[in-house]
């Protein structure tokens, strides 16, 4: 069977409207009864003091005193029962024979119901509802006192229960004209409430609504950046786990949701973005002892500010892109100029076979290669590692265009292996300071133009130092290099990340950057980490 399925609109109307009817149902029902209860009392209780006023008229106590007292009584009592609109007064004697009746000729007849002996025998004031000759009704029987205080007789006023019946009808049929407007109400506020809960949700299914919020979930966990969302008042409504890591390094069981985003981030803008509604884009922030690039945008609903989101990302990451970037750039002109050099040699090599120098040609070849492998053969052997091996003969490439002497100790040994992502780490605290010694050697003189490395396993560290015949760093800056963006090269928003990335790496594994001038002119980098740095 075909699931039948309703918009949310439709569900709406449908459960207001059986709500509203279900309580004008049960509402009607208790009104109803209410209605027929206090109705009946109320005539119960008029019969009551009908009798009761009617049992202490003197006239019916010098009527009981005659021969004949229906002469008196009969007439009087006709008169009480049309004023008060009842059906019968009927009065009789200690006996129950009729002194009164509507019809003549039941006169002198005993009472019909069975309820007299309350009154007659104890004397008490009762309603009852019995059936009489006229029918069913509702009774209300007063005792008549002598001077001797003794019961002579009963006073009976009754209301036929089936013109009670119909009272209460024509009061239920009143009630139909409120209840059917209060109806019309109803279902005119669930259109319009429906209709209102739609335009909120704008216009999305229940289902929809749902999809969205688990696509809103997978989406800010599949991201790197850190997402925080606060309302207006400031307090976080949504953040991501990589928020959390960057926020929280101890504990990942704080509860961030509801919290004034002040007590999580105190030095954040996001509350100027929520008071002046402009966005802020790629400022650095300080969490903890990290540096973020954030950026901080308003919701805006209807020209209205009702709240901000905030993304951020480690800098260090970005820095290491940017350097990647800037490293590739490097190998691809080391390519270029390795395929010029290449060339040169080719035409070299050509020109010696032309001119019939067969075996200049060979010796040619033969140093160039026997160089080339004595070299891989060096570091294939010394450094365990085939990036780090591959990455130093990339350097020493390079260093070759460049014209540069590119010396690796011959002490140089690592011989231990290493987790992946630290290899990428050395990698690039190696090659930043490889890079800032070959710009600083690059326009020396020929025999000034030397660098050496030297990489070690020293007891439970990695010793790497680097030795450089450049131009050394001046007194007055030697406070500054390590700060990000400083540099001495030109424009600080491409350049100045490098030894600043070196010494964010350093602090990551907890080791140590030094540096000092040697007894020439240039500089030395050392740089020790722990080894198990995969921990």
């Amino acid at each position: 069977m075909k699931k039948i399925h309703l918009r949310l609109q439709t569900k709406i109307i449908i459960l207001s409207m059986a709500f509203i009817l279900i309580v004008i149902l049960i509402l009607g029902i208790v009104s109803s009864m209410m209605i027929t209860s206090n109705l009946e009392r109320k005539i119960g209780e008029n019969a009551l003091n009908i009798a009761k006023t009617t049992a202490i008229m003197p006239a019916i106590h010098q009527a009981f005193k005659m021969d004949d007292p229906s002469k008196v009584i009969q007439p009087l009592a006709e008169k009480i029962r049309k004023e008060v609109g009842a059906e019968f007064v009927v009065i009789g004697n200690k006996e129950g024979i009729r002194y009164s009746h509507p019809y003549l000729d039941r006169l002198g007849k005993k009472m019909v119901g069975g309820d007299n002996d309350p009154v007659l025998k104890e004397g008490r004031a009762i309603i009852s509802s019995a059936v009489g000759t006229l029918g069913l009704s509702l009774r209300g029987k007063a005792p008549i006192f002598d001077e001797t205080k003794q019961v002579i007789g009963v006073v009976s006023v009754g209301f036929l229960m089936e013109d009670i019946k119909d009272r209460e009808k024509a009061l239920v049929i009143k009630m139909i004209v409120p209840i059917l407007l209060v109806i019309l109400i109803g279902i005119a506020g669930s259109f319009f409430l429906s209709w209102n809960i739609k335009k909120d949700i704008f216009g999305l299914e229940p289902e929809e609504i749902s999809q969205l919020f688990l696509e809103r979930e997978a989406l800010l966990e599949s991201v790197k950046e850190g997402i925080i969302a606060v309302d207006k008042q400031g307090k976080i409504t949504v953040i991501n786990e990589t928020a959390k890591k960057i926020l929280d390094h101890k504990s990942q069981n704080i509860k961030f949701i509801g919290k004034p985003i002040q007590e999580v981030l105190a030095n954040t803008k996001i509350i100027e973005v929520l008071n002046t509604g402009k966005a802020q884009y790629d400022e650095e922030m300080l969490i903890g002892d990290e540096w973020v690039i954030t950026n901080r945008v308003p919701m805006i609903v209807k020209g209205k500010v009702i709240g901000a989101v905030a993304s951020f990302r480690r800098k260090m990451e970005i820095d290491r892109l940017l350097q990647e970037l800037s490293d590739h750039k490097v190998y691809l002109d080391t390519l270029r100029a390795q395929n010029h050099e290449f060339t040169n040699k080719l035409y070299t090599i050509s020109g010696l076979l032309q001119l019939g120098k067969i075996q200049e040609a060979i010796s040619f070849i033969t140093d160039e290669t026997v160089q080339q492998d004595d070299m891989i053969a060096f570091l294939m052997e010394h450094i365990y590692d085939p990036k780090l091996s591959a990455f130093f003969i990339g350097k020493l490439t390079r260093a070759e265009e460049q014209k540069v002497q590119f010396v690796i100790d011959s002490n140089t040994h690592l011989q231990e292996e290493l987790h992946e992502v630290d290899i990428e780490d050395l990698i690039t605290i190696y090659g930043n300071l490889i890079e800032n010694a070959l710009d600083s050697v690059r326009n020396q003189d020929k025999e000034n133009k030397r660098i050496i490395v030297l990489l070690q396993n020293r007891e439970q560290k990695i010793f790497f130092r680097i030795e450089d015949w450049g131009t050394g760093i001046p007194d007055e800056i030697k406070e500054k290099i390590f700060k990000d963006g400083f540099t001495t090269k030109g424009d600080s928003r491409k350049r100045g990340i490098g030894l600043a990335l070196v010494d964010t790496l350093v602090k990551k594994y907890h080791g140590k950057i030094r540096f000092y001038q040697p007894n020439h002119q240039g500089v030395v980098f050392e740089v020790e980490l722990t080894k198990p740095m995969n921990d």
